[in-house]
């Protein structure tokens, strides 16, 4: 180990760089395409290392489902020179996925080395009989003592040019350090004690522990409030006994312990539970143990007081098949205000703008006093779908359009039906709209490392970075110019927006790929559409492109891309 010994200091040292990718900005000729102009790329011929550092939260040293990424990890390299480990070269530190990546590495022999002092130990490495769910760095720092660095390698492995080798690393919190209670407080819509789909989070409620010691409960201390999406954390326990309790005046306690599923029911029961407006309620839960990098879920439901104010909610949505019904997959409607008017002796008072929706389309009106009400809602950028369509009344529109002119600049005004709004009560009102007729469209999709080379995007296939995407519009049956417009990251994700309605066809460059075979196997959402019309291994620079495509005003075209690694 005395390598590792000497290379401490370069480890230290180069931690604090960061592993900045190469900027790629690509245009080319081709024919009627637009000039060349020469881009910068990842080193040719060279290797990568990368893989995913796992919290291990279970300790049995497999990449289980939902376990989170582990950030604070230093990963490196040494290079095998002559059957000998080289300098240690620390290469790149992990965020909250647990994500790195180690790039433009010679052709050689390497091992990957692993370092943290943020509280975590390495878990067991290879455990179980799929290599590709086990962690791969061995432990030989395994000392639990705060403050104490922790190091772990790997087995040497081979590195082949234009080669990528995947090595993960599971952590997990030592035994000397501190544990949390968390969990979520949801509005119980149907006062039922348990968590049901779509029940939304419960603003404004205070959670916080005692601990127990000898048996009995020591002050409360108060960690957290709730945001709108009721989750909560109190972090940094010492190991021990401890109970959460929630207090609050805005909302009951719901009953504990409902049904026969413990990780959908209330963990807390209320102590105080006085339904009179203004007494602050109170809950609290069963002592749990608290183990020392572990963590304990509890949840609270919370409903409405009898008394208290109601609610007016739902979800904005972009009806992309204009079929004004919410379809699985179509998203939130940003940018879109909505308000009420509440209706005094058979007419409609003033209205009251109260939220603007954000990317997730949805919006809520609370405390409105009961009675009966409308709903309002206006906006510049969409038009509102038709209402009321379809059989299920979940799923359709319930604002019907009453100011409907396309032309742009013009606002759009929609409403519903009068509908009654009880104390303490909940109405679900939805809305779809649409992209304007004159709006832009949209192309994107994703770039994908075709791992296995088959040409269909498999479970698992990663992003690919540095693939330039831009489109070329079809004019009388002929492409006009090529306008290189986004260049991927490491998701693989692009977006061309704004595009006038028309044909088109999209082209993608890169001097880091190849492109794989296109329209491979049935399945044409998993497929590639960019088929390689400069597919010479030798050359620097592949381009590929799609087939013609019509654009419609405000619609989006969906267009993947699937790459390999060029072969050394």
């Amino acid at each position: 180990m005395s390598t590792f010994r000497h290379g401490t200091a370069l480890a230290l040292r180069a931690a604090a760089l960061a592993v900045v990718g190469p900027a790629v900005a690509v245009a080319f000729a081709a024919p009627a395409l637009a000039t060349p102009t020469a881009g910068t790329a990842a080193a040719a011929g060279t290797g990568t290392i990368q893989g995913f550092v796992w919290d291990d939260l279970n300790r049995n040293g497999i990449q289980d489902a939902g376990e989170p990424g582990a950030a604070g990890v230093t990963v490196g390299y040494q290079q095998i020179i002559d059957g000998r480990p080289g300098f240690y070269y620390a290469k790149a530190t992990t965020g909250n996925d647990g994500v790195y990546a180690i790039a433009d590495l010679t052709p050689g022999e390497y091992r990957a080395v692993a370092s943290t002092a943020d509280g975590w130990v390495f878990t067991t490495a290879s455990t179980g009989e799929d290599r590709a769910k086990d962690s791969d760095f061995v432990d030989y720092i395994h000392n639990t003592t705060p403050g104490v660095q922790q190091w772990a390698m790997t087995s040497n492995v081979t590195v082949e040019a234009g080669g990528t080798v995947v090595l993960d690393a599971g952590v997990m919190k030592g035994p000397g350090s501190l544990g949390t209670i968390q969990g979520r407080v949801w509005n119980d819509l149907n006062r039922n004690g348990v968590q049901d789909a779509g029940e939304p989070g419960a603003a404004g409620v205070t959670v916080g522990y005692q601990q127990i010691i000898d048996g009995r409960p020591e002050l409360f201390y108060a960690k957290a409030t709730t945001g709108n999406d009721g989750v909560y954390a109190i972090v940094n326990l010492p190991a021990g006994e401890y109970r959460a309790v929630a207090n609050t005046v805005d909302w009951l306690f719901t009953t504990a312990s409902a049904g026969e599923d413990r990780a959908r029911d209330s963990d807390f029961a209320g102590y105080i539970d006085n339904p009179a407006p203004d007494v602050q309620q109170w809950a609290e839960t069963s002592n749990v143990t608290v183990e020392a990098g572990g963590t304990v879920v509890l949840d609270a439901g919370v409903m409405k007081r009898p008394g208290g104010g109601g609610t007016i909610t739902g979800r904005v949505w972009n009806d992309l098949n204009r079929n004004g019904i919410q379809d699985a997959g179509e998203p939130g409607a940003a940018g879109v205000t909505v308000g009420y008017q509440q209706i005094i002796d058979d007419r409609p008072e003033l209205f009251y703008a109260k939220a603007t929706t954000g990317n997730d389309g949805s919006y809520s009106i609370v405390d409105l006093p009961a009675g009966e009400y409308r709903a309002v809602a206006n906006t510049v950028d969409w038009l509102f779908t038709t209402a009321s369509a379809g059989e299920d009344r979940a799923r359709d529109s319930d604002f019907a359009g009453y100011i409907d002119n396309p032309a742009p600049g013009v606002q759009q005004w929609a409403e519903t039906s009068n509908v009654t709004v009880e104390a303490g009560g909940t109405v679900v009102l939805d809305a779809g709209v649409m992209k304007r007729p004159g709006g832009g469209g949209t192309i994107q999709g994703r770039v994908w490392s075709d791992l296995n080379r088959n040409g269909i995007q498999d479970a698992g296939e990663p992003g690919a970075a540095y693939v330039t995407i831009g489109y070329q519009q079809i004019i009388d049956g002929r492409p006009g110019l090529f306008y290189a417009k986004v260049t991927t990251g490491h998701d693989g994700a692009y977006s061309i927006v704004d595009l006038p309605a028309g044909e088109y066809r999209a082209v993608a460059s890169t001097v880091v790929w190849l492109f794989t075979t296109a329209s491979a196997g049935e399945d044409r959402a998993k497929d590639s559409d960019f088929a390689g019309y400069i597919d010479n291994p030798a050359a620097p620079q592949q381009v590929a492109m799609t087939s013609n495509v019509t654009v419609d005003a405000g619609g989006t075209v969906v267009l993947d891309a699937g790459v390999v690694k060029r072969e050394p």
